[in-house]
């Protein structure tokens, strides 16, 4: 038979052992907590955001005359890429809404407020399906250009004019009149084009050029070669025709 003594040492005991096991368990269910971090804001935007489009090659733009009839042999054999279905996303009380992938891109007109310099307004153009973009026709106060807003992600990029993708959709073609003072060699008002590549993580610029003679039409004549239908006055009527040659430098 235990003696009294014994009997309160041993129970003692017990308490000493229930009490380290619950605090370990206590323990446990804290480190797990611990361990379990929500994903901060600042995470999840570096995940969303896409790397800027690296240079690995140099492109220029080389200048080159073809006559009208070399310009409209192969005019009929461009594919224009961009299905025309303006109606499909036509504002609505001075928005544009685009579903995405997770979501949707919403485009809000700005009709001068709170001043005229203010001015923001959307067009919605068509689709580029082989490269997933919807196009978008921005005008502000003084300036004009077009945004591609990707269908998956709602990316956005910019493009100076209408783009022009190139047979092979590696690439796109944008030009806009220019009447500012820009160029040290040339003077104003100039038609300044510029070529984007296009890449998984979106579209950026790989060569650009001023010229003193103004766009009526384009078309891509081959992956490398742009044809362009043109006049030597903003507003002329009197046309020349002239071949773009895509070269890496």
């Amino acid at each position: 038979m235990i003696s009294p003594t014994c009997a309160k040492i041993l129970n003692k005991i017990n308490i000493l052992i229930v009490a380290t096991l619950l605090s370990c368990q206590g323990n446990t269910r804290s480190t797990t907590a611990d361990t379990t971090l929500p994903i901060s804001s600042d995470s999840t935007e570096k995940r969303s955001s896409s790397p800027e489009i690296k240079k690995e090659k140099s492109f220029v733009i080389l200048e080159g005359e073809i006559t009208k009839t070399v310009y409209e042999a192969s005019k009929s054999s461009y594919h224009d890429f961009i299905t025309y279905d303006s109606l499909t996303y036509a504002a609505k009380d001075g928005k544009i809404v685009l579903p995405v992938k997770n979501g949707q891109v919403v485009l809000t007109d700005n009709t001068g407020v709170p001043h005229d310099e203010n001015i923001e307004t959307h067009k919605y153009i068509g689709q580029v399906k082989p490269i997933h973009k919807y196009v978008i026709e921005v005008h502000l106060y003084e300036d004009n250009f077009f945004v591609l807003i990707d269908m998956e992600s709602g990316k956005k990029d910019t493009v100076n004019g209408f783009p022009y993708l190139s047979p092979d959709h590696q690439k796109i073609f944008a030009s806009q009149f220019n009447p500012y003072e820009t160029y040290d060699h040339i003077n104003p008002p100039t038609q300044d084009v510029e070529l984007f590549a296009v890449t998984k993580n979106g579209i950026g610029v790989i060569a650009s050029k001023p010229f003193s003679w103004y766009f009526k039409e384009v078309y891509w004549k081959d992956n490398h070669t742009i044809y362009v239908k043109a006049t030597t006055v903003a507003d002329g009527s009197d046309f020349i025709f002239k071949k773009l040659t895509i070269t890496e430098q």
